[in-house]
């Protein structure tokens, strides 16, 4: 008997309400459309419901949002019509696991007989150990688990307080209950090996660096500016470096005026950015070279 396979949609079920994807959406939407392309036949989802239990989602409905959420992101992110599509397919995904009455991961793991390998893309589920525990032991439960990184624990300063010790307890617990964990470069296998994963078995980690998509639908008509300029993609906050590049952007338009290149920041405000958005503002001398967005959706001008 083939082993089923179980996809955690999570993540990107809250992303519904994102006007623009983030990078871990884009990881989870992306194990979604390869699975469901290769191996729909054994595939089944499973979403974190209200009452923070993992339930199963009907394949057919999952497949439905998968596709949407992905046309929308990949070229008609300017639309409200579809953004609204998107949501309302998220509010129903949420209101049907939490009015039926069964489904939940353990009966699903259980009803198979054979072995179930559970993938959770996006980092999450794990802080909760007993979520993964009951499962376990409902049946042969294969847990692949996918770090992303683990810059909570290497750098705390630039992040929420509590966001290490939540950090060191999902990854301590991705060490000792997964069965296979995926990292993104060799550097997050080092770092997560050396500070969490020390009595881990090394050939549980699995190197898989992340691909990027061809958007299949974009709107060209407008052209980027004419004169230099240079694009900082990604979430406005101290983890990103902003600071550094803003900084250095202050020092060339001492030496050089305006003939400073043109320098676009593109992503949504996050935490501990107040530094960050003082430099961007209109008083700021940098603020005649430089410009910020919070949401780009494909089809704006960067002019």
């Amino acid at each position: 008997m083939p082993p089923q396979l179980i996809l955690d949609l999570s993540r990107l079920v809250f992303a519904a309400w994102s006007r623009t994807p983030t990078g871990i959406p884009r990881v989870e939407l992306a194990y979604a459309e390869h699975l469901i392309a290769t191996a729909a036949d054994r595939l089944h989802f499973t979403v974190l419901d209200a009452f923070r239990r993992l339930r199963s989602v009907d394949g057919r409905l999952a497949i439905r949002f998968v596709r949407e959420i992905a046309g929308y992101w990949e070229g008609d992110v300017g639309s409200t019509r579809a953004y609204l599509r998107i949501v309302l397919l998220a509010l129903w995904i949420h209101t049907v696991l939490i009015l039926r009455p069964w489904g939940d991961l353990r009966r699903l793991v259980a009803a198979h007989g054979g072995r179930s390998i559970y993938v959770i893309p996006s980092q999450l589920q794990i802080e909760h150990s007993s979520l993964i525990a009951g499962p376990k032991a409902a049946g042969d439960l294969k847990l692949v688990y996918f770090v992303h990184d683990i810059l909570p624990s290497l750098m705390p300063a630039n992040f929420p307080d509590g966001a290490e010790d939540r950090n060191r307890g999902r990854m301590e617990n991705a060490a000792r209950l997964a069965d296979a964990i995926i990292v993104n470069s060799w550097a997050t296998a080092v770092s997560f090996k050396e500070r969490l994963g020390r009595d881990m078995a090394p050939e549980k980690l699995v190197v898989a660096p992340l691909g990027i998509t061809r958007c299949r639908k974009v709107d060209v008509s407008h052209q980027p500016p004419t004169e230099p300029y240079l694009v900082m993609l990604g979430t406005i906050e101290p983890r990103k470096n902003h600071l550094l590049v803003l900084n250095l952007w202050r020092e060339l338009y001492a030496e050089h005026g305006q003939e400073t290149p043109r320098l676009l920041l593109v992503g949504s405000r996050g935490w501990k950015n107040r530094h960050i958005i003082e430099m961007m503002g209109e008083t700021h001398p940098l603020a005649a070279r430089s410009r910020s967005w919070d949401d780009c959706p494909m089809r704006r001008s960067l002019a």
